[in-house]
Parts: C-alpha cells; structure tokens; sequence
C-alpha cells in the first residue's frame, strides 16, 4: 500500500443533520467507525441487535458490517462526529457494534481528536492511539458468518466496476451460487449491492469533488449519465445535484 492510499483510507466528519436521517448500509460498511452523538438521537438496526444512541454516546461500527440507520433530531438538529478508518490497527479486529465507555484519559483523548477533524499525522495519530487504549475492552464478534459473502463484499468494495461473474470468479463459486448466497445472507442480489457500493463511492465524489456529474458517472463506470443520475436516485432517494448541495452545507 502506498502512503497516499493510506491517507485516503480516513473519513473524518461532523455530521449536522436538521431532518431525520435514514442510511441503508445493508451493502456493509466500507469502514470502521468510532463516533460519539452530539445531539439528537440515533439507532442503528442489524439482523440480531439494535443500539439506541443518545446524546453524549460513544459507539463503534466495525467494518463490513450490515446495517441500517435512524437519526432523529433535537432540539432542531442530530450531530455527531464520525471517524471512519480502514485498516485496524491490530491483526484481528473482529469486533461487534457497540457503544464504548470512555476512561476519564480516553475522552480527553477523543475530546482532543474532536478538535481537528481534518486528516492529517496528528489525528491519524491520536485516533489509533486511543484505538489502541479501547481495543482491549471492545467486545468481539464470535457469531458464524458467511465467508464468501464477506470475501465478495471486500472485492466489490475493492473493485466497484467488477461485474458480477469477475466477483463470482474471485470467490471461487458460480454466479447462481453467489445469488444464492447474497439473497439468504443479506436478503439482495449482487447487483443491488453493486449499485450500492456505486452509490456511496458517487457520495463520496459529490461530497469531496468538484467533478462534473457526467465524470464521476464515467469514472465509477455506468454507461451513460441518466443512468447513473437513475440509479443514484433510487439508492439516495434524491439527484446527485441535490445531494452535491445538501452535503455542502452540513
């Protein structure tokens, strides 16, 4: 991995959110994140937990995981800050959705990350030592989960212009398998969770980038930009022109 990739691999935001919010990460999430709610109130629903979040709450979603979202305000607005990272600092990081009870030395740490929320060597810094701080108490995931689903997700996480047979090819599985394996693990079909994948890397662009619309649509590979513009906005529920301006003024 080269540094560049490296320091891509963050996200660091303070979310502002005035409306209730819904997320579908069913696709899984592309990151680990470490947050803590501000104001407002969240849920996050999984297929076998729901952690209810309020304001003050510290929480970690691990990477791959499959979930939704509900951010509801108060007081006029939800706010959180999230701090989203892709490599874990340790060799097993199988660990399960949680909130996390901060020592009096860790929340000075986190309060001191919440500072500056720009990457850079000192939040990267200060993020995975308070990772290394918490990591020992975390709680791991011991459930059975379905290995070919999670090595197809990483691959199309990976490679989100893959079609579905290159996927297939690198599990090792025919693509009817592969069908079959997505609809009883995770209720979809590849190609919803391609189109997924698709759209949060078009968010990700909208949100970061200046780029036109029709080069982002030709960078994540669709074939023509309406339908691109149509895809994102049966996944996002609104244009990619609307969401380029909404997430501007978070």
């Amino acid at each position: 991995m080269n540094d560049v990739k490296f320091f891509k691999s963050f996200r660091f935001y303070f979310f502002r959110h005035k409306q209730y919010r819904y997320t579908d990460m069913t696709s899984g999430s592309p990151y680990h994140y470490l947050a803590q709610m501000v104001n407002g109130n969240g849920k996050i629903v999984t297929d076998n937990i729901t952690l209810n979040l309020k304001k003050g709450d510290v929480f970690y979603i691990p990477k791959g995981l499959c979930y939704h979202s509900h951010w509801y305000p108060e007081n006029e607005s939800v706010e959180f800050y999230s701090f989203g990272f892709e490599f874990f600092p340790m060799r097993s990081s199988s660990f399960k959705l949680q909130k996390i009870e901060l020592t009096h030395g860790e929340t000075a740490l986190f309060d001191a990350l919440k500072e500056n929320i720009i990457r850079s060597p000192q939040t990267i810094g200060r993020l995975y030592y308070l990772l290394g701080e918490i990591s020992p108490r975390l709680l791991t995931d011991k459930r059975i989960t379905c290995k070919t689903v999670n090595i197809a997700l990483e691959y199309m996480r990976n490679n989100p212009q893959a079609s579905i047979k290159e996927v297939a090819d690198f599990c090792g599985v025919s693509e009817s398998g592969l069908y079959i394996k997505f609809k009883k693990y995770l209720n979809k079909t590849p190609v919803t969770v391609r189109q997924e994948i698709l759209t949060d890397k078009a968010k990700e662009l909208l949100s970061n980038t200046d780029l036109p619309i029709e080069q982002i649509s030709d960078i994540l590979g669709f074939s023509s930009s309406s339908y691109f513009r149509k895809i994102f906005y049966q996944k996002a529920k609104k244009t990619p022109t609307a969401y380029r301006k909404e997430s501007r003024n978070i």
